[in-house]
């Protein structure tokens, strides 16, 4: 009888917290704080697949020039610690406070990913210039590829 209990009382328990996960938080852009963070998240993770995707391209593009290539990589992994240094300071959280899963209020991680995502796209528009190239002429020697007529 006590085993049949504790099956029942964990099935309920199971069924209760999957009903709870259908409660997906939306983004809606006039909704509660909730969605306006699903909102940032969504925008962050657009941010940075536009990244990603400009990234390819030139890995791609340049794949015969492998010094520049090296180089690109460091500058991007240096990048990604500044971008993530540059949102702590504009974020401070303490680490006991992050490992206690406190956050300063219901706003913060829609700033956090706002501010990711505006990070992101100065990038991504920094390294498209190695794809839109430069014009003919530039003698500066810079391994930017001449723009393709």
């Amino acid at each position: 009888m006590t085993k049949q209990l504790v099956l029942v009382a964990l099935l309920l328990s199971t069924t209760a917290f999957a009903a709870s996960n259908d409660d997906t938080v939306r983004c809606r852009e006039d909704g509660a704080q909730a969605e306006l963070n699903a909102c940032a998240a969504e925008d962050r993770a657009a941010a940075d697949k536009e990244l990603n995707d400009v990234y390819k391209k030139i890995l791609i593009e340049y794949k015969d020039e492998t010094l520049f290539l090296e180089k690109l990589k460091i500058a991007q992994r240096v990048w990604i610690k500044l971008r993530d240094a540059e949102i702590e300071a504009m974020y401070p959280v303490s680490d006991s406070e992050k490992n206690s899963g406190w956050i300063p209020g219901s706003a913060y991680i829609m700033g956090v990913d706002n501010y990711a995502a505006e990070l992101t796209r100065e990038r991504t528009q920094h390294l498209r210039a190695w794809l839109d190239g430069e014009p003919e002429g530039d003698v500066s020697g810079s391994s930017i590829h001449f723009k393709k007529n």
